[in-house]
């Protein structure tokens, strides 16, 4: 493995986002951490400070009539080659 590892975490509602950032940062201080958020979340100062990338989706929610955004969301994410992803589910 090359350089540190790339950790994308997608966004769930509830302190456990900020916890998982945390959590990864602890585990891994040299990892490059990418938060996934919902258009217009207002992300925290505290998360700002432990993530080195935002990656903000086009939708807040994703439908069965958003299924063209929806697989151009699903490239982006595969084509940034995370080491590790992370879903946290409400």
């Amino acid at each position: 493995m090359n350089g540190p590892r790339r950790v994308g975490v997608f966004y769930g509602k509830g302190r456990t986002f900020l916890d998982v950032l945390k959590s990864i940062k602890s585990h891994d201080p040299a990892a490059l951490v990418c938060a996934i958020v919902p258009a217009a979340y207002p992300i925290s100062e505290d998360e700002i400070a432990l993530t080195d990338e935002i990656l903000e989706t086009d939708r807040a929610r994703y439908g069965a009539r958003d299924i063209v955004p929806f697989l151009r969301f699903i490239r982006q994410l595969r084509g940034a080659r995370y080491d590790a992803f992370v879903i946290l589910f409400d």
